[in-house]
C-alpha cells in the first residue's frame, strides 16, 4: 500500500501541478480497466464491514490487499509516466482512477 501510494503522489505532483487531476465520469473516456478497478475500490468498504461483522479479521484485510494489488497491476499496465508524452488526458483518467481508488482504500485501512 505504501509503495502504491508513493508512486500515485509522486506521480500527481510531478505531472498534474501538485493537484488531483479533475474528476472523470463513465462517459467522460473512462475504458473497462479503469471502471473495474473503480468498482473494485467502491465495493472495498462493503465486504470489509461484511467480513468484520463476521469476525474474519482475515479476511477484510485480504479484500483490502486484493485492491491494492488490482490497482498495482493497473498502474504498471497503463504506465502514465509514459503517457505523459503521447496522451495527458489518458495520463489524468489513470492518474485520477488511482488517486480515487486511494481514497476508498484509505476510509477502510
Amino acid at each position: 500500500l505504501g509503495n502504491l501510494q508513493m508512486r500515485v503522489l509522486s506521480l500527481v505532483f510531478k505531472n498534474c501541478g501538485k493537484e488531483v487531476p479533475t474528476p472523470f465520469q463513465e462517459d467522460q473516456g473512462l475504458n473497462e480497466e479503469d471502471k473495474a478497478l473503480l468498482t473494485s475500490a467502491k465495493e472495498l468498504y462493503g465486504k470489509m464491514q461484511e467480513e468484520l461483522d463476521a469476525q474474519a479479521m482475515h479476511k477484510a484485510c485480504d479484500a483490502l490487499n486484493q485492491v491494492v494489488r488490482q490497482a498495482n497491476q493497473y498502474i504498471d499496465e497503463q504506465a502514465p509516466w509514459a503517457l505523459k508524452k503521447t496522451d495527458m488526458t489518458r495520463m489524468n483518467i489513470v492518474l485520477w482512477t488511482l488517486m480515487e481508488t486511494l481514497r476508498h482504500v484509505a476510509v477502510c485501512a
